[in-house]
């Protein structure tokens, strides 16, 4: 397989406006990873606190 690219040939180097796109994309995917690992560790929290709170209930 071919890579896109050679780093070793500035013959074959992506333009600006190609390595602009890729950046963009790279942020986008990793802003979409960190909302759904945010999201869900606030589901697990939530739903930890509520388990601690209804344990905490039958003690009583």
């Amino acid at each position: 397989m071919k890579p896109e690219f050679n780093l070793i040939s500035s013959q074959e180097d992506p333009g600006d406006a190609q390595l602009s796109r890729v950046m963009v994309q790279v942020r986008q995917a990793a802003q979409i990873r960190v909302q759904r690992v945010d999201s869900n560790l606030r589901q697990s929290l939530s739903e930890a606190l509520k388990a601690k709170h209804q344990a905490n209930s039958k003690q009583a």
